[in-house]
């Protein structure tokens, strides 16, 4: 019993404590009886002290039972579905419904997918392949029973989550910078309505013959894992992404049928593609290590209190620039191959191409530890569903000896032959000093930006309690480079934030330093408080503690500064790093999105330049500001722009003669 209770919750102990206290009044009630016939008191005292003992211990026992008889059919019934896996009928009901209500988007999306994918991994006797129709069904795949298993900071694999620690989570959770929840489903898909059609041409457009191909019947088993990442680095709810996997091969069964009767050689040939191809995106692509990423990543800032349980990142040591080189192998199929690399947070994908065909790419990374970071390599593979990693090569820096000669040569074989030249040219750069001026080489103008936002003065109060929650976003040539913390309540932020990018040509480089008040929303819908811009020269290649005067565009005269809105506090420094001019100009030169992923960067490519100001459109009653917020409402620049305006409601009906932009 009392083990029990060591590992139970407050409940048990409450009971106990509340029993405790009747038996006390029950031992006090006799004590008074004894001492009222001690004291020859009528017989009636000791009859209405019993009765009112009676009505206190029926009440006060039943609500006792009650609670505590509740407590422990919660914990059973939580204890039987974390250790018999009960089943989740409810989920099964959800999914089907929604599946079912949204299939006509679902069928589109999966047609959009896989037609743009079909352009370049359908085989060469192939003229035309296109997926026209999807469909799984009324029937869904359902799960049998789930598991659950969390992991956290400094733990290695997953621990299961058992009855006796459901109740209680671990401990320090909230002070932790990540976690990770695991689900473990036996899921299983009996879909006699799937179908998958394909309309092929076997032949050229003037030579060939046309003819229907169909995936049906598609019955799967297997234990799906599902993990859900979770991180103070990213804005509420902190999930970051979830991925998808199989924990072991599944059980698939499905059947190809062509839909018009044909003897041709290709038939055949164009079925076991489908098979292989729609076979493999289930089992193999899917199985770990393998898995599918959905991301949830929202774009905005996080609270100071939480990015201050994380440390800052410390600049650059040096920057790596690596020209890679591929050979593809004597061999080699139609398949389309490509290259992603990654060194600490940076990324970099390589383009798509054929297997068959060699190609040249340059990238630059930031290196923080010549001793500790690793770079990898992964030959990737994109199938019909899905994209398959055939190779990874993990290399650590430490077995290069970069600080004897700065520049190595290393060949990488993969198993299917094609080889990776890799040159890799390591530039070390000097610490970063924000206290003192320092010479910088003009003549080589690419290299590496340092910005660092200190803090704002008296920006606009934009909330009702006539202060701010304000947060600072940094643009590079329309290139998001920065979002500092919010920081709540406040009209002087400080946030000694920084981050660090690649240039081209500094002398070029226009920041932008957009204040927003965080709303706790989306970012979108953040109060505009003022912004303030800075463009780069020969004759000033850094910038220390300047403070910019925060500003708005005003109709016909552009962005003008504003004195009423604050000022922000900003340091810039430029690095010149040679190899890096190189390594922009062929990131610069991708122009097909599809393949440039920009993953070198965190940014995006939306600049809110032309934004105007609405917060006190929006606030329009602020109260409890006093005098300076009432002067500051009645003469903001808002107020002119928005002055003689007239709204309009404007429908887009159709449009004509659009650009293609997809592959197909």
């Amino acid at each position: 019993m009392g083990k029990v209770q060591n590992q139970g919750a407050i409940a048990p102990n409450a009971a106990v404590n509340q029993v405790m206290g009747l038996y006390i009044i029950v031992s006090f009630t006799i004590a008074l009886s004894w001492f009222l016939g001690a004291m020859n008191c009528s017989f009636l005292w000791v009859f209405a002290m019993i009765f009112g003992l009676f009505i206190v211990w029926k009440t006060r026992l039943r609500d006792v039972v009650e609670k505590n008889l509740e407590w422990h059919r919660e914990r059973f019934h939580r204890k039987r579905a974390l250790k018999q896996e009960e089943t989740t009928e409810w989920l099964n009901f959800l999914i089907n419904r929604w599946w079912v209500f949204s299939s006509i988007s679902i069928e589109d999306l999966v047609k959009r997918r896989i037609n743009e994918r079909l352009v370049n991994v359908k085989p060469s006797f192939i003229g035309h392949l296109e997926l026209t129709g999807f469909t799984f069904g009324d029937l869904t795949p359902s799960f049998r029973s789930i598991k659950a298993f969390e992991c956290s900071d400094g733990v290695r694999g997953f621990k299961p989550v058992s009855w006796s620690s459901v109740l209680q989570p671990p401990v320090g959770l909230h002070k932790m910078s990540s976690f990770q929840i695991v689900l473990e489903a036996d899921i299983a898909a009996i879909c006699e309505e799937f179908r998958m059609v394909f309309k092929a041409r076997a032949g050229t457009e003037r030579l060939g013959l046309n003819f229907d191909i169909a995936v049906e019947d598609l019955k799967l088993k297997g234990i799906l894992q599902a993990i859900v990442h979770m991180s103070m680095d990213i804005p509420f709810p902190h999930i970051t992404k979830a991925t998808v996997s199989f924990s072991d091969t599944p059980e698939v069964w499905f059947n190809v049928t062509v839909l018009k009767a044909l003897q041709l050689m290709e038939v055949p040939l164009i079925k076991s593609w489908i098979h292989l191809n729609v076979m493999e995106g289930i089992t193999n692509a899917l199985v770990d290590p393998s898995k599918i990423d959905i991301l949830f990543t929202k774009v905005g800032p996080v609270s100071s209190l939480q990015n201050s349980s994380t440390v800052q990142q410390e600049p650059a040591q040096g920057v790596l620039t690596i020209q890679i080189t591929g050979t593809p192998s004597a061999d080699a199929d139609e398949e389309i191959h490509y290259t992603r690399l990654r060194l600490g947070k940076c990324k970099r994908q390589t383009l798509e191409v054929p297997a068959t065909q060699g190609w040249e790419d340059c990238c630059s990374f930031f290196v923080h530890s010549l001793v500790n970071e690793k770079l990898s390599i992964k030959h990737k593979c994109k199938r019909l569903l899905t994209t398959v990693t055939l190779e990874q090569h993990d290399l650590s820096l430490s077995s290069f000896s970069f600080s004897i000669t700065k520049q190595i040569t290393h060949e990488i074989t993969n198993s299917d032959g094609s080889k990776l030249q890799l040159m890799m040219d390591y530039s070390p750069l000097p610490p970063v000093n924000l206290e003192q001026e320092e010479i910088v080489n003009v003549l080589q103008r690419s290299g590496v930006m340092y910005v660092c936002v200190h803090c704002a003065n008296n920006v606009a109060a934009s909330d009702k309690t006539g202060s701010s929650d304000p947060y600072c976003v940094v643009f590079c040539d329309r290139r998001r480079v920065l979002t500092t913390p919010y920081l709540a309540q406040t009209l002087n932020p400080r946030w000694e934030s920084h981050a660090e990018f690649f240039v081209k040509d500094f002398s070029q480089c226009n920041l932008s330093f957009y204040v927003f008040d965080w709303d706790g929303t989306n970012s979108m819908d953040d109060d505009f408080l003022g912004s303030a811009h800075h463009a780069m020269s020969e004759k000033e290649p850094y910038v220390l503690k300047r403070a910019l005067v925060l500003g708005c565009n005003k109709q016909g005269m552009g962005h003008m500064a504003d004195e009423s809105l604050g000022q922000v506090v900003v340091s810039i420094t430029f690095r010149p790093v040679s190899s890096v001019e190189k390594s922009e100009r062929y990131r610069l030169s991708s122009t097909d999105s599809a393949n440039n992923n920009e993953f070198l960067y965190v940014e995006d490519m939306v600049s809110p330049c032309t934004m105007v100001l609405d917060v006190f459109n929006r606030k329009r009653s602020l109260k409890g500001g006093g005098k300076k917020l009432a002067r500051q409402k009645s003469t903001h620049p808002s107020d002119e722009f928005m002055k003689d305006k007239i709204f309009v409601d404007l429908t887009l009906i159709q449009a004509k003669e659009l650009v293609a932009m997809d592959r197909n």
